[in-house]
């Protein structure tokens, strides 16, 4: 039935595509009636055809002359010039005209002769499918006839019994189905509720009890004990140096020396305050003279004479416990002591000697004039100052020509001791120049403030780059608990 029906579809298509072939075939007799009868060509077609768009170019370069004409010259409608442009645009206009012409009618030609190959191609296709379709339904046809005779020659009670079992299968199928469904049907409804009612609720007419002391004992306990139990463990985070016992066995670098607080100047005339005053002053010189006379008489730094002051970070102490050695060590030996600013990023000894701030290192550096000129020697006879100078590029560039080495060395045929105050080491790494030229480098820490990790990574950095680190220096240490531990050996009365 569906080969039939294909080639009763296939038949009239057939019929049709003959019916205009043979129409096509017709009008191609005549020359005339092909041309006049000749498949319509669109404007739009026309218009991008290759040779009707370069006659319009034409025109259109032709008009623009004509307005360029008009708008740089004043020529009239009659100069020879403008007719002659003018001209040329007619010209081109006709040109144009017979262009579209001639190009419609050989492309509607052109078109009229591809329809009828293309319906010549379509009638020969059409009539090869019509003849297979056939084949194969001669072919089907001659199975059905033989499976009908088949089917005639063997018994009739044979086949009613295949037609018996197929019923019987499927009414089997149908019992099934309805037996489920009127047991699934059963179930639902013989199964109880999911939710059931035991008790209602009652709302309590009296609290539990009146007043939890229990519970609020427990959390004030815990909002007193939050506080100090965050804060310890903040300190052990951060890992401050809390005196020298902690800073010995953390950062395994012994301590030279405890410096007690720097006493802040008042104007106070309470004789009390000035005595207090000048205790902790007392304290702070002594602290300074006892670490100044365990670097002159330890046996491992006998021979030091250039000593570089550092520290990891800034505001660790480093400049005061730097001028304070210097004027404990010219006190004690009463020799000649040079103490050089090598802070160049920010200077400050000039500051705590009250002194002006001259060229310095840093004129020396840059070749200005000699270092002897540039040092500062009416502060003390024994304790002469260089003062750093104004750095004005980078510190690094003065410091890699060797210009540092050759005043340390030059220096030491003139001073008897050499204290360095050198930069920060974490922060600014020409610390550690001013380290390896020196004899011995002491590493100053601020108690609360100073953290072990830091001062051990500037301890690490100080030997990698060949540095010789004596050991560290605990200064801010409080002045009653100094005196408390190291006693007050100046009796009350003196």
């Amino acid at each position: 039935m569906q080969l039939a029906s294909q080639l009763t579809i296939l038949e009239l298509n057939l019929a049709e595509a003959k019916s205009a072939y043979e129409l096509d075939l017709k009008s191609s007799d005549d020359k005339k009636d092909d041309e006049d009868n000749g498949v319509a060509i669109s404007d739009q077609v026309l218009d991008s055809d290759v040779v009707v768009v370069a006659a319009r170019n034409q025109l259109t370069a032709a008009e623009k002359e004509l307005l360029d004409l008009k708008a740089t010259t004043n020529v009239g409608e009659r100069n020879p010039v403008y007719v002659k442009a003018k001209r040329k645009i007619e010209v081109l206009q006709a040109e144009l005209e017979r262009v579209r012409t001639s190009r419609s009618k050989e492309l509607s030609f052109r078109t009229a002769v591809s329809t009828r190959d293309t319906r010549r191609e379509r009638l020969e296709k059409l009539s090869e499918n019509i003849a297979e379709l056939k084949l194969k339904k001669e072919t089907l046809e001659n199975q059905v006839r033989d499976y009908m005779t088949s089917l005639k020659q063997s018994s009739a009670s044979s086949v009613d019994l295949q037609f018996a079992e197929a019923d019987l299968e499927e009414w089997g199928a149908i019992r099934k189905t309805v037996h489920d469904r009127r047991i699934q049907l059963q179930t639902e409804r013989e199964a109880t509720d999911t939710v059931r009612e035991l008790e209602r609720a009652i709302a309590p007419r009296l609290p539990v009890e009146d007043l939890p002391y229990k519970q609020l004992g427990i959390a004030t306990v815990a909002g007193l004990a939050f506080p100090f139990l965050l804060a310890v463990l903040l300190e052990l985070k951060s890992r401050k140096v809390d005196d020298a016992n902690q800073l010995e066995s953390r950062s395994h670098l012994a301590v030279l020396g405890e410096i007690s607080t720097i006493p802040v100047a008042t104007n106070a005339r309470i004789g009390k305050r000035k005595s207090s005053h000048s205790r902790e002053l007392r304290l702070f010189e002594e602290s300074v003279d006892s670490l100044s006379t365990n670097l002159i008489l330890r046996e491992d730094l006998r021979n030091s004479r250039v000593f570089a002051i550092t520290s990891a970070l800034s505001g660790e102490g480093k400049t005061s416990v730097s001028c304070q050695l210097a004027v404990s060590i010219s006190r004690a030996t009463g020799k000649r002591v040079l103490l050089i600013d090598g802070d160049m990023r920010a200077p400050d000894v000039h500051h705590v000697f009250g002194r002006e701030m001259t060229a310095g290192l840093v004129g020396y550096l840059n070749g200005q004039s000699d270092w002897r000129s540039l040092v500062d020697r009416d502060w003390s006879e024994s304790v002469h100052l260089l003062t750093s100078g104004h750095l004005k590029g980078s510190p690094h560039r003065l410091l890699s020509g060797g210009r540092l080495e050759k005043l340390i060395e030059e220096a030491r045929q003139e001073y008897d001791f050499i204290v360095m105050d050198t930069p920060p080491v974490l922060p600014a790494s020409e610390a550690m120049l001013f380290a390896k030229v020196a004899d011995t480098c002491l590493m100053c820490a601020l108690r609360d403030k100073s953290r072990i990790e830091q001062l051990i990574q500037a301890y690490h950095r100080l030997e990698a780059a060949g540095a010789r680190v004596a050991g560290s220096v605990l200064s801010g240490v409080p002045v009653r608990e100094y005196a408390s531990y190291y006693g007050d050996y100046y009796a009350s009365k003196v």
